[in-house]
């Protein structure tokens, strides 16, 4: 769609209306002004949603990271107790609290402009991906037994239940991720997730007049924007109530080291956790407690019988065996399969950008048989491998369409998009 010359009464008194609901062309005029009436005058915001919606989703080598649980800390500035970020967001968004209530009391700042700005409590930060990520997998499972017929004989135990139910995986790896590290990257997942963003308004992200109208064009904005940078924040263009840490900035850097002193290079190594070691432990775990499932809702299979030469048929039901709480379900999965399934599931989420070969099947198992120099156990080590080749892929923002009646309970944010190679990304984010 072409540009707009917006007209000069929309530039010099503007209140964009850019909002969920409008028509495609409506709302497309609408974002676009806010964006272009945005100032250009002060620090060049964050924009997490047309360039950097990656930023705290990726290191610097693109791995698909979350939070390390022991580096995130309390808000003392916030509305509701136990609101965390990591250490040193949390530590700057305090500081950067109490400098603008200073600057109210001495005079700085208008009264008249909203209070949020110079009484600044925090109202959201870090949230858990794994919650949403867990809540997804369940309409994963839901979508397989919605297809199965209760009675059905192709499951019987818990070979045949993994056989049909990996079947299903790898189908609806072809539209959705399944793995923790690429879930991660949909827009299902907010900044929140990242540890690095703190807000000052419980607003809506779709409300451009009020972005505008309360923030924006408030007397003390562009004091509140030069203060955060201070501090080593930004201000989100698209959500101006967003904190993010501005990594790495000097001043961003500054507040790191009075924490922990790292690099830029080993900053992700110690405030994160790379998911891809997640991913296989996960999986191993949702097959089966997800045959846990399946057999509690449904504990009989049945096979017709049919007499030779004759329509008569007996029934012959049976029992499917249950996996107690105190089984041992070390060894109803082998690392084989586990890696085979790895290595499909992100070839597809990656839109199969390579060829898996024979070769690549020998090259995972000398890996699993031969000791890591980095000192990883043999399923780490091949899943370290595998990230390597396919963390090049990352998914774009633009998602298809997803019809198929299968996925019809599956969140339609989280469909598969086409991919990127990673090196612009990367730089365009650090």
């Amino acid at each position: 769609m072409a540009d707009f010359k917006f007209l000069p009464q929309d530039l010099s008194n503007p209140d964009p209306k850019g909002k969920n609901g409008l028509s495609a062309f409506a709302d497309y005029y609408q974002r676009l002004l806010y964006r272009e009436v945005y100032p250009s005058h002060i620090w060049s915001p964050l924009d997490t949603w047309y360039d950097k919606q990656y930023y705290g989703k990726v290191d610097r080598i693109q791995n698909t990271v979350v939070p390390a649980p022991g580096m995130l800390a309390a808000i003392r500035t916030a509305k509701t107790p136990n609101l965390l970020a990591l250490n040193f967001v949390a530590r700057a968004f305090d500081k950067l609290a109490t400098h603008m209530q200073q600057a109210k009391l001495v005079g700085v700042l208008d009264p008249d402009g909203t209070s949020m700005l110079w009484d600044m409590k925090a109202t959201r930060a870090y949230e858990d991906p794994m919650k949403i990520y867990g809540e997804y997998l369940n309409t994963v499972f839901e979508s397989f037994n919605s297809k199965m017929a209760p009675f059905t004989d192709q499951i019987t135990n818990f070979s045949s239940f993994y056989r049909e139910f990996v079947t299903h995986l790898l189908m609806v790896g072809e539209y959705c991720p399944l793995t923790l590290t690429n879930y991660l990257l949909t827009d299902t997942i907010s900044p929140f997730s990242s540890g690095l963003t703190v807000a000052l308004d419980t607003a809506q992200f779709d409300d451009d007049s009020y972005k505008y109208t309360t923030f924006v064009e408030d007397p003390n904005y562009d004091f509140y924007v030069r203060s955060a940078k201070k501090w080593g924040l930004i201000v989100n263009k698209n959500a101006p109530w967003l904190l993010t840490a501005d990594l790495f900035s000097d001043a961003a850097m500054k507040q790191i080291h009075t924490v922990m002193p790292v690099t830029k290079e080993a900053f992700f190594f110690f405030y994160y956790n790379l998911t891809c070691w997640e991913d296989i432990p996960i999986l191993k775990k949702f097959i089966i407690n997800s045959y846990k499932s399946f057999i509690e809702r449904n504990p009989w299979s049945e096979k017709r019988i049919v007499k030779p030469g004759c329509d008569i048929f007996k029934v012959d039901r049976s029992m499917r065996p249950q996996l107690g709480s105190n089984a041992n379900t070390s060894n109803l999965i082998t690392d084989k399969q586990l890696v085979n399934l790895y290595l499909v599931l992100r070839s597809r989420e990656a839109g199969n950008p390579l060829q898996i070969t024979k070769k690549l099947y020998t090259e995972l198992n000398s890996l699993y048989v031969t000791p890591s120099p980095m000192g990883l156990l043999p399923l780490d080590n091949v899943v370290n491998y595998i990230n390597l080749i396919y963390r090049d892929y990352i998914y774009s923002a633009s998602y298809p369409a997803l019809n198929m009646d299968v996925f019809k309970d599956l969140d339609n944010q989280v469909r598969r998009g086409k991919m990127s190679t990673a090196g612009s990304i990367v730089k365009q984010l650090y």
